[in-house]
């Protein structure tokens, strides 16, 4: 065996024994918490069957998987296991073909997943629904939380003294075809504007020279970031045009049979009173599959509604018919 392929086996094993010895601790922190994890079945799983069926779950199901219990929690939250760490790569992959770049700095695989996927502002508890990522600062906001951690460019340039700042640090762009306003991560500016007042003079020519072509470089990822993700926004979009448009078709065929039958009266349905049913116009913009079950309930409220709408005409017809005899 080569040495690289002795390594490699070795890596595992080692990953294997590290996932044992976190259940083996977790087993023996109290007596109590060690008949419940016997009494479970779950808990009993040997860590390479753990492994195995991780790694064909989708990164939702991994992050709710890792919230059942400490002991999942500690082998699918490992930043030191490379066996984690290519379960999470591995969802990825597979379940968000948007996240096509590995992970920004500072993020291992599990991080970059729930930025990605979760919900809510990064700094308060009010927008829990905020799904929106800012990927040149790689935190979700609303935008009142955004506009209080970013500067304008504006701003930047009468409150700091450092000369091209704004093309030292990442940015996003606000504003509207007319006019636009780059805004930057207050954090980040801090951040740079401390390692510049620490820098020698005659160093910083050439220390804004590299931090300007570091920036480039991290806003043409940002920028791939963001061509993926609306590359995958536009597709589930067309996606789900076409379940809409296949449904809307489901049910124009089913209304077409319905006409058929006649209605409590002994009239038969007409297709124009159906449409103005307010359930078939609510029905037929949804983009899920109409099943035989879904359509029974479409159905029942059809004809239900279908009475109203259809006495409404009658009698609409039969006072306008009123007034046309009065006239002649």
């Amino acid at each position: 065996m080569s040495l690289s392929k002795r390594k490699e086996v070795d890596n595992k094993k080692n990953d294997t024994l590290s996932f044992k010895k976190t259940k083996f601790c977790k087993l023996e922190k109290s007596s109590s918490s060690m008949s419940n994890h016997e009494t479970s079945p779950a808990l009993k799983i040997p860590p390479e069957i753990f492994i195995k069926i991780c790694q064909s779950l989708a990164p939702s199901d991994l992050l709710s998987l890792s919230r059942v219990c400490k002991l999942y929690n500690g082998y699918l939250c490992s930043r030191e296991s490379s066996t984690t760490q290519d379960i999470w790569k591995n969802a990825r992959i597979e379940y968000l073909p948007n996240l096509v770049l590995p992970p920004p700095e500072g993020f291992d695989e599990r991080g970059y997943v729930r930025l990605a996927i979760e919900r809510g502002c990064h700094f308060c508890n009010n927008a829990p629904r905020v799904r929106k990522v800012y990927w040149a600062f790689c935190f979700r906001a609303c935008h009142d939380c955004l506009m209080e951690n970013t500067i304008s460019e504006s701003d930047l340039c009468r409150r700091y003294k450092l000369y091209k700042l704004s093309s030292l640090v990442p940015y996003i762009t606000r504003g509207n075809r007319k006019y636009y306003e780059r805004f930057f991560y207050i954090k980040h500016v801090n951040e740079v504007y401390r390692e510049w007042e620490g820098i020698n003079d005659q160093d910083r020519t050439g220390w804004i020279r590299r931090k300007s072509m570091e920036c480039s470089e991290y806003m043409e990822k940002v920028d791939e970031r963001e061509e993926a993700e609306y590359q995958e926004a536009s597709f589930k979009m067309r996606e789900k045009e076409i379940l809409k448009q296949s449904r809307a078709e489901a049910i124009e065929q089913k209304l077409d049979e319905m006409i058929n039958e006649t209605d409590h009266e002994g009239n038969h349905y007409q297709k124009e009173y159906l449409k103005e049913c307010p359930s078939y116009n609510n029905a037929r913009v949804q983009s899920r599959p109409l099943t035989e079950r879904s359509w029974k309930i479409l159905e029942g409220k059809l004809r239900r509604e279908y009475l109203d709408i259809a006495n409404y005409h009658r009698h609409k017809e039969g006072g306008n018919f009123g007034v046309e005899k009065l006239l002649f």
